[in-house]
């Protein structure tokens, strides 16, 4: 008898703190922030002017070199045949440079693209850890694991508003 009272009292007990204990969870969606955040949209324009301007060289010497492999094929009769390997090694070592710098470029935008994203995220991070000390929030989800959740929990909008404030460009380098 003892010892369901004791169990009961014990029942009672832990229940009673489940029942009071509040925990607040909310959820942000962490890429629409880095996406449409002022920051974030300028950086994108950015990136996209310096994509383009890379691409538009890239083609302007693709076109040289094409040129320049059709006159060498055009002087294959007329050439030594010496002169004439000597030309198209000299293409193929111009084309190799053309290819190193074309990856190069393209290594360039992917690292500018990961370096703003890293620099928003630890912006966010901040800005976050501050919203939920601020809030008495306990958990912050990734709006991407959540499958069901009311909308009242979404703090998105609440976060885009605040990094708006605090980040308004992020330079290239």
């Amino acid at each position: 008898m003892k010892f369901i009272k004791f169990l009961l009292i014990i029942f009672i007990i832990f229940s009673y703190n489940i029942a009071n204990a509040k925990e607040v969870i909310v959820f942000c969606d962490m890429d629409y922030i880095i996406n449409n955040s002022i920051a974030g949209k300028n950086f994108s324009i950015k990136l996209e002017k310096k994509d383009k301007s890379n691409l538009e060289s890239l083609k302007k010497i693709e076109k040289e070199l094409k040129d320049k492999e059709l006159n060498i094929l055009k002087q294959k009769n007329v050439l030594s045949e010496d002169e004439y390997e000597k030309k198209v090694i000299d293409l193929k070592k111009e084309v190799l440079i053309f290819n190193k710098s074309k990856k190069n470029k393209f290594n360039e935008i992917n690292k500018m693209k990961l370096d703003a994203k890293i620099f928003l995220i630890k912006k966010l991070n901040t800005i976050l850890s501050d919203y939920s000390k601020e809030n008495s929030i306990s958990i912050i989800l990734p709006k991407n694991n959540i499958i069901i959740g009311k909308s009242e929990l979404d703090i998105t909008e609440k976060i885009i508003k605040i990094i708006n404030q605090e980040v308004k460009k992020i330079e290239l380098k």
